[in-house]
């Protein structure tokens, strides 16, 4: 028996998950994590039993996602292109970011408008949305306009 055995998993909403049993000097010990975009955070962990690995379905290796800096390294330099890839986060009306000039830029159907997004609020998307489909625009419900017309900015009531 290895020393090592993970299961990883894609939730439908949600960055994924993976259980990892390794094997101490006298016991195996169960570490739950979850993929932050950067790197597998440790949620949880728990001294087990021997694990014992059951199932019908032949099991590919775990991989390790993307990082964020990779998935925003394949959409950097496209925006001047006829169709510029862009990562979809979610499937009916998804969170998506597209990189304008170098700048990252977010839009999403319930802000109506595109506003810039830092690494760290990326990050938060990923949390909560799982990781995102690389995909070209015209494969979204978005249009180029929504990423570039300047954001609606209320006006000083004097």
């Amino acid at each position: 028996m290895t020393d090592r055995l993970t299961l990883q998993w894609r939730p439908t909403h949600g960055p994924p998950r993976r259980y990892t049993f390794k094997r101490g000097d006298d016991t195996w010990h169960r570490i739950e994590s979850v993929w932050t975009g950067r790197e597998w955070r440790v949620t949880g962990s728990e001294p087990t039993d021997t694990p014992t690995i059951e199932t019908t379905t032949t099991l590919d290796t775990p991989t390790t996602p993307p990082t964020l800096e990779t998935l925003t390294t394949h959409i950097q330099n496209t925006w001047t292109t006829d169709d510029p890839v862009v990562l979809a986060f979610g499937t009916t009306s998804p969170d998506v970011v597209a990189s304008v000039d170098g700048d990252l830029r977010q839009y999403t159907d319930q802000h109506r408008t595109w506003k810039s997004i830092t690494t760290d609020e990326l990050t938060n998307v990923l949390q909560r949305s799982g990781l995102p489909e690389i995909k070209p625009l015209s494969e979204t419900p978005y249009e180029r306009s929504q990423f570039t017309t300047s954001p609606e900015v209320p006006a000083d009531d004097d």
